[in-house]
């Protein structure tokens, strides 16, 4: 059982969306849900904290942020958490599949997120938003977080992915850290 448990800030989640919507024109759940573990890895490994505290899940195309996801998918539970929901899903049909589209109603709000917040998810947008559904998947599949879990779902169709296999290795004082704290920080 993993030791480090964040609060899943649900409004900055929804922030994060419209954010990442605004700077990758049409950006598909897959696409946003990647970008995201990349820039949580990122600001985790570099600030000590994730950028929204989800809990990620290894599922067959990659991790997936378990609330920004509930939220993409407007789940009743998750949305009657938010004050709104300002944005609509496009399905486009690309290369015979059928793609959801996050198309934002309005921009993010810039109090919502931290300036290592905004670092961290530019990082993963410059690097990634160029990156074909098979790419982005393949590479995810390369983490260690997401290959270990998903090693350990055994029947399962998917298995939590722990925050310690998503810290560098050799970082024990940043893993004991949030081992002791995480559950009580603010992000």
């Amino acid at each position: 059982m993993c030791k480090i448990n964040f609060n899943t800030n649900i409004e900055k989640a929804l922030e994060v969306i419209l954010y990442l919507s605004y700077r990758v024109k049409e950006i598909s759940f897959h696409k946003l849900v990647k970008i995201l573990f990349f820039a949580d890895i990122y600001h985790l490994n570099k600030y000590g904290r994730p950028i929204i505290g989800d809990n990620y899940i290894a599922m067959k195309f990659g991790p997936v942020a378990s609330t920004v996801y509930d939220i993409l998918e407007k789940d009743d539970f998750t949305i009657e958490a938010l004050s709104e929901v300002p944005f609509q899903i496009e399905r486009k049909s690309t290369g015979g599949r059928i793609i959801p589209i996050v198309i934002p109603e309005r921009d993010y709000n810039p109090d919502e997120l931290s300036i290592s917040d905004e670092e961290a998810l530019n990082y993963a947008v410059n690097k990634y938003k160029n990156y074909s559904f098979s790419e982005l998947t393949e590479l995810s599949h390369q983490h260690p977080g997401w290959y270990k879990a998903w090693q350990r779902r055994g029947c399962s169709k998917s298995s939590p992915i722990h925050y310690t296999d998503l810290i560098e290795p050799g970082n024990k004082e940043l893993v004991k850290e949030l081992e002791e704290h995480s559950q009580y920080m603010c992000l």
